[in-house]
């Protein structure tokens, strides 16, 4: 009996170890309790500005869904926008509503994409799908101010902008300059100006004056002759010849711009019977004495091309080449180098046109393409993207051989040759709305 007793106590105390031990491992008395996961925001659609719009307004308003959050979070939004196709700024954050109105204007002729991401209290985020779109170009209003100026039709003529007022220059053979301070009321400053009637000339502003450069003219038996003269005047009345026989050879259908305190001549047909194309580019820091700085070019001895000044540096665009009327468009910040900017601007290849600077851009008009006259208008800030100004064509009457000036931020557009084969007289203004 008595040792019944000693095996019953082992057992019960062995029991009761266990039951110890197997306390201490399950007591869970000190973890956490369990919670459930926090859910982030449900999936949302963004609304307006709708997915590949186009023409859209500068100060637009975005709009999206509201995100359910199934917790009952407070949820925010972050509204994201960049020409980048998955934006990465934030415009704005911590927005509570779900739209946002832009008070500082989109760059014109833009695509732009934008997207927004959703985020709870407890900071759980769901990002939206990603929306683009594009911008409005540029509109601009064109009206007929002068249908029959008082000058005589021309093409192939010059203006310049110079004391506020625009200058006519020569053309069609002529040699008479009109000026005007409003595109509207002409006043003839000379009929028979010192420099002999011409057409396909130069003229640029420089050192205070208006000056003159080559062009095509007719010599004493009637025959058409090219020339190499410069002239100059401080008034558009008197003019003074600078050089009768300048270092570079004769030439008409080149072009000239004003950089680098120089006058630039470049390209232009040589006074043959059948003329042939120079392929150089000519510099003068007076006018006088001319000096040679490229004579071979990449520009494919372009003629009947733009020349500008922007950003500085020389441009030309479009114009006709070795190989045919082209829209290529070329740069250079010294004259001597030239890199191949576009083949490829949007506009069509052309010729006879006319450019001009204004609103940080570059702007060519109408000119002559493969498919004939044109009237259209192209506008760059950079020289390589183009957009076409109006969604609607021009008013103005297609044309080749006219000019644009620039006055007082306004595009007036004088004369030039009509598709009938009549020379014109009319004057034509376009602004930028």
């Amino acid at each position: 009996m008595k040792k019944s007793t000693i095996s019953s106590l082992n057992f019960l105390f062995v029991l009761g170890l266990v039951t110890t031990l197997y306390s201490c491992e399950t007591d869970n008395s000190d973890d956490p309790i369990p919670t459930e996961e926090n859910n982030a925001p449900n999936e949302f659609a963004l609304v307006t500005i709708a997915n590949n719009s186009l023409n859209v307004q500068t100060l637009p308003t975005f709009s999206w869904e509201t995100a359910i959050d199934t917790d009952g979070d407070n949820v925010t939004y972050d509204f994201l926008l960049d020409t980048t196709q998955d934006p990465e700024t934030i415009i704005a954050n911590n927005l509570s509503s779900t739209s946002y109105a832009f008070t500082n204007e989109l760059e014109l002729d833009t695509t732009y994409y934008w997207k927004v991401i959703a985020t709870d209290s407890n900071g759980n985020s769901t990002v939206s799908t990603i929306f683009q779109f594009a911008t409005k170009g540029i509109e601009l209003l064109t009206a007929n101010i002068v249908a029959d100026g008082p000058f005589l039709a021309r093409n192939n003529h010059t203006s310049v902008e110079f004391n506020n007022r625009i200058w006519i220059i020569g053309g069609s053979f002529s040699n008479n300059v009109w000026s005007s301070n409003n595109g509207v009321n002409w006043t003839l400053e000379t009929e028979n100006a010192d420099f002999s009637p011409r057409e396909f000339h130069t003229s640029v502003v420089f050192d205070n004056k208006i000056w003159v450069i080559g062009g095509l003219g007719i010599d004493n038996f009637g025959f058409t002759i090219a020339l190499n003269d410069v002239w100059s005047s401080s008034d558009g009345i008197s003019w003074t010849l600078e050089n009768d026989n300048a270092n570079f050879p004769p030439r008409y259908i080149h072009s000239s711009v004003v950089f680098d305190n120089k006058i630039w001549v470049i390209n232009g047909f040589d006074g043959s019977v059948s003329p042939s194309t120079y392929n150089d580019v000519w510099s003068s820091s007076d006018g006088v004495m001319w000096t040679l700085v490229n004579n071979n070019p990449p520009l494919n001895s372009s003629v009947f091309n733009e020349s500008l000044v922007f950003n500085n540096k020389m441009w030309v665009l479009g114009g006709n080449s070795n190989n045919g009327v082209t829209n290529n468009v070329y740069s250079s910040s010294n004259g001597l180098d030239w890199e191949l900017v576009t083949e490829n601007p949007g506009f069509s290849p052309r010729n006879i046109s006319a450019s001009a600077i204004l609103d940080s851009k570059m702007w060519i008009f109408g000119g002559e393409s493969g498919s004939g006259l044109t009237n259209d208008i192209w506008y760059s800030s950079d020289g390589i993207s183009w957009y076409q100004a109006n969604s609607e064509p021009m008013n103005y009457t297609t044309r080749f051989g006219h000019t644009a000036s620039v006055l007082n931020s306004k595009f007036y557009i004088v004369a030039g040759y009509n598709a009938s084969g009549s020379n014109l007289n009319d004057v034509w203004v376009s602004e930028i709305q």
